[in-house]
């Protein structure tokens, strides 16, 4: 399993996204799941390059399967928070929350894309164990 450091790191890299990315999509593999890592050809023919064909960052499905994979009896969901003129100061500014991890125990996500706010969730639940 990945360390404790490197699933921070994950975590800082994931919390400034403003969107899907690629490039993360493949550290969360190549720490994750390695087995999902292929090699693909450069379009100008001069090598290769680690490639994931999985979006986590991007897809909700990617997303739940990484979690079912790692995870598969933990608990999870996802919410649209409430965002309301006037909210109490400390209220979570973005769009949507998701939890991760056993009843009673989830770990909180949240991010102004869906996928994203449940691969916080799920990086959250890893270093705190489930």
């Amino acid at each position: 399993m990945t360390e404790r450091t490197e699933l921070q790191c994950l975590i800082e890299q994931v919390e400034k996204l403003t969107g899907p990315d690629r490039g993360v999509d493949l550290a969360l593999a190549q720490a994750l799941v390695p087995d999902v890592i292929v090699m693909r050809q450069r379009d100008d023919d001069t090598g290769t390059d680690p490639y994931t064909h999985w979006q986590y960052t991007a897809s909700i499905d990617a997303a739940v399967a990484l979690i079912e994979r790692l995870v598969p009896d933990a608990y999870w969901e996802i919410g649209r928070t409430a965002v309301l003129p006037g909210m109490m100061p400390g209220s979570d500014p973005n769009k949507y929350y998701a939890l991760v991890g056993r009843w009673g125990w989830p770990k909180k996500g949240s991010h102004d894309t869906k996928a994203i706010a449940l691969i916080l969730a799920l990086l959250r639940s890893l270093t705190g164990g489930l």
